[in-house]
């Protein structure tokens, strides 16, 4: 498995119509995204940044899939129409702690609300 971290740096003006295409990848409606598991979405208009952050079976798969999306010249006309500057794209490799993704049942926030 790896995760891919795509930073899109709209301008301020095209904010919502970058978060809104980014919205859109990420529902996948066309089913483009196979081999992918989880994508989450982080939005800072104050800083004027969008994070994607993906979860791929694989990078061979991940790769397919961004051959398709930035085939033609549409992502050249994307990023100069919509943004202040290039979509930044890093693929990490999973690192195995031997712990499962579970979160705890009671958190110590949790904890501490009750015994207010």
């Amino acid at each position: 498995m790896i995760a891919v971290i795509t930073k899109y740096y709209p301008l301020h003006a095209r904010f919502e119509e970058v978060l809104n295409l980014a919205t859109a990848l990420s529902k996948d409606d066309k089913g483009l995204r196979k081999g992918c598991y989880e994508t989450r979405l982080y939005a800072s208009p104050e800083h004027g940044e969008i994070k994607s952050v993906s979860l791929w079976e694989n990078r061979e798969i991940f790769e397919a899939y961004l051959d398709h999306v930035i085939a033609g010249d549409d992502l050249l006309e994307f990023q100069s129409t919509y943004m202040r500057r290039e979509i930044d794209t890093r693929i990490y490799e999973t690192i195995d702690t031997g712990v499962i993704g579970q979160f705890p049942i009671e958190t110590e926030l949790e904890r501490r609300q009750i015994s207010c």
